[in-house]
C-alpha cells in the first residue's frame, strides 16, 4: 500500500515517520505551505509534492492530517480527482468518515483513524505512536484491509461506529483536556491558601502522578481513596461550605460520580446522607 499525506504538521509527520520506519511505503507529503511539505519529507525520508493531484495519483491510501475544520475543504478538492479504488482516511477524533460526502459514488473508501495520544512535536511524537491506542471507523468492505494494516504496524486499536465518534471523543476530552481544568482549580485553591503557583504544582505533582498510576494499574474502583470512600460526610460538607461558584459545582458533579463507585465498592456502607447533601 502506497501511503500519501495531505497535511505536514505534527500528526502527519509523526504517523508518516512511524509508518516509514515500520517498512511501509510512504509516497510523500502535500501541504498548502510547500516548505512544510519539504521539511516533512526530509524528516521521514520520502518525497514532497507541489500539487494535490500528484500526491493523490501516487497514493493508494491518502491520509488527511489537517485540522478538523479543513477536512471537508480538502475533500471537496480531492474528490474531483481520480480516486477510484483508493482509501481516504482522516485523523479527526470528533468527526466520522461520513464527512467524505459522495465517496461511494467516486468508487473510493472512507475511514477515520484517530490516535488517543497528544502530538506535541513534529519530530519527536512519532516515538509515542507505538504506545498509542487507535480507533478505526469507516467502510465495511475495506475494514479487514485496514485492520490488517494496523496489526502489521503493531498498533492497538478498536473498531467503533460513526454514530459513536462524538461520544468517544468526549471521553478523550474528559481524560485529557478537562483534567487540565481540574488541576487549574486545585492550583487556584492552593494559591488562595498561601502557596505560589510554582510550589502549588510541585505539591500536587506526586499526588496526581501516584493517583493516575493507581488508576491505570488497578482501575478506578481500587484507586478510589479519600472522604468519599470513607463515607466521611463531615469532611465532604466542610469542602462544600468552603467552595463556591464553579468550583463548588464541579466538586458536587464529580463527587456524584465517585459516589457511584464507592457504593458499588462498599455495599456495606450507608452513603444516603452524602447522596442527599450532593443533591441539594
Amino acid at each position: 500500500m502506497n501511503i500519501g499525506f495531505v497535511g505536514a504538521g505534527k500528526v502527519g509527520c509523526s504517523l508518516g515517520k512511524y509508518f516509514f520506519d515500520k517498512g511501509m511505503s510512504v509516497t510523500g507529503y502535500y501541504s498548502k505551505t510547500l516548505h512544510s511539505a519539504e521539511t516533512a519529507a526530509e524528516f521521514v525520508g520520502t518525497n514532497y509534492y507541489e500539487s494535490l493531484e500528484t500526491v493523490v495519483e501516487s497514493s493508494d491510501c491518502l491520509f488527511f492530517t489537517v485540522t478538523d475544520s479543513s477536512i471537508e475543504e480538502v475533500w471537496e478538492k480531492v474528490k474531483k480527482t481520480d480516486i477510484s479504488g483508493k482509501i481516504i482516511c482522516h485523523c479527526s477524533g470528533a468527526k466520522s468518515a461520513s464527512v467524505f460526502e459522495g465517496i461511494d459514488e467516486r468508487g473510493a473508501y472512507g475511514f477515520s483513524l484517530h490516535p488517543i495520544s497528544p502530538f506535541s512535536s513534529r519530530y519527536e511524537s512519532y516515538k509515542n505512536v507505538k504506545d498509542a491506542y487507535f480507533t478505526l471507523e469507516g467502510n465495511r468492505k475495506k475494514m479487514p484491509e485496514m485492520e490488517t494494516f494496523l496489526r502489521t504496524l503493531g498498533l492497538h486499536y478498536t473498531v467503533i461506529s460513526g454514530e459513536d465518534k462524538v461520544r468517544y471523543h468526549a471521553a478523550c476530552v474528559f481524560a485529557s483536556n478537562l483534567m487540565v481544568g481540574l488541576v487549574e482549580d486545585a492550583t487556584e485553591l492552593l494559591v488562595s491558601s498561601g502557596f505560589d503557583r510554582t510550589d502549588a504544582l510541585k505539591a500536587l505533582a506526586p499526588l496526581m502522578r501516584q493517583n493516575l498510576e493507581a488508576i491505570i494499574e488497578k482501575g478506578t474502583s481500587e484507586a478510589l481513596t479519600g472522604p468519599m470512600e470513607r463515607a466521611d460526610l463531615a469532611t465532604i460538607k466542610s469542602h462544600l461550605e468552603t467552595l463556591d461558584g464553579n468550583k463548588r459545582e464541579v466538586y458536587k458533579a464529580l463527587s456524584r460520580e465517585l459516589l457511584k463507585i464507592a457504593k458499588e465498592k462498599h455495599k456495606e456502607k450507608d452513603y444516603g446522607n452524602i447522596e442527599r447533601v450532593l443533591e441539594q
